[in-house]
Order: structure tokens, then C-alpha cells, then sequence
């Protein structure tokens, strides 16, 4: 294949409408009335420019683009951008190149428009798991409000939502009342507000979410999204919600998706990750007491990953270690039980980019299920560092401890004066060693709290898995551990809430930048 001839500038410039002239009275920048002029009117991306010459470039007039100080203007920018017009000084021409006026002023340019940006998601994007037990009547507003702050609060870019009972004009009020969050659900065809339903939410400051796309596999069950991500790759997840009680019809459901994927294996794509509530075990340590599932739910659910060559994330990063996602809450004389039966599946290619598999308590009281969650950075996007330090808000806040901040900093102030470059790097470095250290010192009672239980509850998880300890009494203490974290959790966010709330108050109408 011969190779294709570059054109030339003289060539381009007969691939482009002829110009308009059009009449401009007066300077930008003048503040008077300066003389008529004509000025050529051209395409955006015509090589011509403005009057009829080529655009200069930076190493023509001299300077950088925006080499103010010089008293030169910005050039029209390539991207068409509006560039602010001011005066540009004479220059001599370059042999072979464009000639330049004198002192002349340009008006803006007619057809010029700003670009759209495109939205860029984050390199890592959390994908999270719940089983959130109805969420159809306008008396779970207050549930729907804490799922909304868990999403802000942890990051989550993807939450596949489990059991939400919502019906199409409750999905509508939903998303005009949290403009944050974009809905997609499948709903029960016959039982929309009573039974199954399996939602997507994701989030839109930290996702492509206009360009992903959602597909409905089985109504009220099963919803594939196809994740946009960076470098025009897609992450394709199966949130599911598998049927509970009753081993056949669960066993059938998993037998129905895999054939579903043999009929229509050209127009539905390969699984990354498969994620929801499954209903069962694969492994009877799963389960506490423990004891292994019907071999035909856990035969069936295995040919369908073993299509799509999914693994168990978090068994794979915590090889001996037990957990539990769901637990029995029952009042009775009845024993109470745990199980592991929210999981997420992934792609053994994936696992190197994956991080940070978390099964954690979802601060919602009314909720039997934790949150499952793992971050996930997909092929090709860039490797993120490690953020820069500040200082906690609560110290910023403690007056005493400003005080010793505010010390140090006077005590640097001659230092600084003398050599500011090396002295005040240093002077950072120490005001967060200081703030650090008070922060260590002062840390609130409510976080001492949450970390000894949490502490206490993967001590009780390592007898668990060493089974030094019995099943009834490992529940017990798990039971009292999960509901003191769940308290905390909970006063944590009250508090949260009412700052932002008296700040919302303070300041929600006032002209400032919150």
C-alpha cells in the first residue's frame, strides 16, 4: 500500500469555504472607539486564522502563550478556546513565514465555542455490594438518606443494591431527590413493591456513568452493567439477586443465566466481576454454625462462573480467615447464625489491579447485611500515589492544639525570612509531625471505641477459624460486637449530619463559596 502524501499549508487552505468579511467597529481593550476594520471570519479549525494568516505560535511572537508581563497577548488558542485580547507588539517576520500587523486589536471570534469536557472517572473506582431489604415506601426516606451519605463517605463509585422492592415512579422521585446518584433498577414483574428488585447506583462525580451502559437479564433478579472506564475499556459486572429458601429455584436461577449466555453468547460480553446476594455458600466455612449447601445450588452457581472464569475475591486475599456478611437476628429462645452469602466474583486478571476487600457494617440499624466492597483499578489507568498528608479536622478545630501550631509557626518566622525556600519545606514538614502527634494524643473517644471493637471482633474471627471457640459462643460475642459497631457507626453519622446541617444554616444562603 503506497503511503499517503502529507499536504502541505498552501494546499490545506483550498479544502476550506471561502471567508466573510465582516465589519468590527472599535478595540477590545482601548476603552475608545478605535477605527473600522474587516476581519476575516473563518472555520475553527481553519489553518488560516484570523485575516486570512496562520495562527503564530508561541516561538514567533516571542514569548509564551500567555506571556502577559511582556506586554504581548495570548494567541487564539488551537482547542478553540477564547483567548482574552489585548495588544500584540510588532515583530519582525521569520523568512517564509506569516507576516504580522502592527498594534492591531482583535474582537472575539464569532464562531468560536468552548469544547464539552469530557468527564473523566477516577484511576480506582470502589464497587460495593447490599442486600438494603426493601426500599419502596416513602417511610424508608431515611434509609435511602444514610445509603446516599455511605456512598459519599467511602468513595463508592459502583453499589449494586439487593431486595429493593421499587417501583418505577419511586425510581423517578429517587433520582430527583439525589442528584448525585444515578438509578437503574429491575423490578419484580408482577410484585414490583413486595418482592426481589436489584438496583445500580453509581456515582456520578467519580464515574462515566453517561457513557455505561445497563441491560436487564432476569426482571427483579439479575442487571449487567457495562462500566465505562478510561482508554475506552469497559468493566462488565452481573449484580444478582439469587433466590432464598428454596434450594430448586435457586439452583434454576444460576441453570437459567448459564443458558442465557449459551443462546446469546455473541451479544452478551464475558464477565469481570459477579457480585450481589447469592443466597448460599460454595464453602461450608461460609457458614457459622458450619455445614456446606445443597450440592446442586453449588454445582450450578460453578458451571456458570466457570463460563466466565470467576474466582472469590476476598477468598483469595484472606486464605484461612473467616467472615460473615449476614446474620440471624432472632429474638427467640431460636439460635442465630451467620453466613458469607454476599460475595463478589472477579476475573483472575483483574486480582493484581484489585485491592482493599472489605466486608463492613453498613451503619444502618434496620439492616441484617454488611457492606461488601473492593477497589478495583482497571487496565490502563495510570498508578495513583499516596495523596498528600494534612492534618485531621478535629485538630484544626481544638484551640489549644492551634495554639502550639500557631507557636511553632512564629518561632520559624526569622528562619523562613533568611532562606524561604529550604526553611519553610521544613517548617511543613514539622507542623504535620506536630499535628500528627497532638492527633494521636487527643483522638476522639467514639474512634477509640470503634477501633478496640474491631480489634476485639478479628481476635473473635481468628478463634472462629482456628475453632478454639464454639459456635454458639462465637455468635454470642459476635452478636454483641457487630451491635456496638453498629452503634458507634451510627452516632458517628448523627454528628456528621448535624454539622453539615448547622452549617447548611449558617451559610446555605449566603453569596460565599460552600
Amino acid at each position: 500500500m503506497q503511503a499517503q502524501q502529507q499536504e502541505t499549508p498552501e494546499q490545506r487552505l483550498h479544502d476550506y469555504p471561502p471567508q466573510r468579511a465582516t465589519q468590527h467597529t472599535g478595540t477590545r481593550n482601548s476603552g475608545g472607539g478605535g477605527r473600522p476594520r474587516f476581519v476575516q471570519d473563518a472555520p475553527d479549525d481553519d489553518p488560516r486564522g484570523v485575516d486570512g494568516h496562520p495562527t503564530p505560535t508561541s516561538a514567533e511572537v516571542g514569548g509564551s502563550r500567555n506571556a502577559a508581563s511582556d506586554g504581548g497577548r495570548r494567541t487564539p488558542r488551537a482547542d478553540g478556546e477564547q483567548a482574552d485580547i489585548e495588544l500584540v507588539p510588532a515583530v519582525t517576520p521569520i523568512a517564509g513565514g506569516p507576516h504580522l500587523p502592527e498594534t492591531e486589536t482583535l474582537p472575539p471570534h464569532p464562531t468560536r465555542r468552548r469544547r464539552p469536557k469530557k468527564k473523566n472517572s477516577r484511576a480506582a473506582v470502589r464497587i460495593a455490594s447490599l442486600n438494603m431489604k426493601g426500599g419502596a415506601s416513602p417511610k424508608t426516606d431515611v434509609k435511602w438518606e444514610k445509603i446516599n451519605q455511605l456512598i459519599r463517605d467511602r468513595g463508592i463509585g459502583v453499589l449494586a443494591l439487593q431486595e429493593t422492592h421499587l417501583t418505577e415512579a419511586r425510581v423517578n422521585d429517587l433520582r430527583a431527590r439525589y442528584p448525585r446518584l444515578h438509578i437503574e433498577n429491575t423490578a419484580h414483574p408482577t410484585h414490583d413493591s413486595s418482592r426481589d428488585g436489584v438496583a445500580i447506583v453509581l456515582n456520578k462525580y467519580t464515574t462515566n456513568w453517561s457513557d455505561s451502559k445497563t441491560k436487564v437479564i432476569v426482571e427483579g433478579k439479575a442487571m449487567l452493567l457495562s462500566l465505562a472506564c478510561k482508554n475506552e475499556r469497559e468493566l462488565h459486572m452481573l449484580c444478582v439477586y439469587a433466590p432464598s429458601g428454596n434450594d430448586a429455584l435457586n439452583a434454576g436461577f444460576w441453570s437459567e443465566l448459564d443458558q442465557l449466555w449459551t443462546v446469546n453468547r455473541r451479544t452478551l460480553p464475558r464477565l469481570d466481576l459477579l457480585l450481589g446476594d447469592f443466597n448460599m455458600v460454595d464453602s461450608r466455612e461460609d457458614r457459622l454454625p458450619s455445614h456446606a449447601d445443597t450440592a446442586a445450588v453449588v454445582d450450578a452457581l460453578t458451571k456458570f462462573r466457570e463460563r466466565h472464569v470467576l474466582v472469590d475475591g476476598w477468598r483469595q486475599e484472606n486464605i484461612g480467615v473467616r467472615d460473615f456478611s449476614f446474620a440471624t437476628r432472632h429474638t427467640t429462645t431460636q439460635k442465630n447464625s451467620r453466613s458469607r452469602i454476599d460475595r463478589i466474583y472477579i476475573r483472575p486478571g483483574l486480582l493484581d489491579s484489585a485491592r482493599e476487600w472489605e466486608i463492613r457494617t453498613s451503619g444502618i440499624p434496620t439492616l441484617d447485611h454488611s457492606v461488601i466492597s473492593v477497589q478495583i483499578a482497571p487496565e490502563g489507568t495510570p498508578t495513583m500515589g499516596n495523596g498528600r498528608q494534612t492534618m485531621p479536622q478535629f485538630i484544626l478545630d481544638d484551640s489549644a492544639a492551634f495554639t502550639q501550631i500557631a507557636a511553632l509557626a512564629k518561632s520559624r518566622q526569622e528562619r523562613v525570612e533568611t532562606a524561604l525556600q529550604p526553611e519553610w519545606a521544613q517548617l511543613k514538614v514539622d507542623l504535620l509531625e506536630l499535628g500528627n502527634t497532638l492527633a494521636r494524643k487527643k483522638m476522639a473517644n467514639l474512634n477509640k471505641n470503634l477501633n478496640k471493637w474491631r480489634k476485639r471482633r478479628k481476635i473473635t474471627l481468628e478463634k472462629v477459624a482456628q475453632s478454639s471457640i464454639t459456635d454458639a459462643e462465637s455468635t454470642r460475642q459476635l452478636d454483641e460486637i457487630d451491635d456496638a459497631i453498629r452503634k458507634i457507626e451510627e452516632t458517628k453519622t448523627l454528628r456528621m449530619r448535624e454539622k453539615v446541617a448547622a452549617r447548611h444554616h449558617l451559610e446555605g444562603e449566603t453569596n460565599s463559596r460552600y
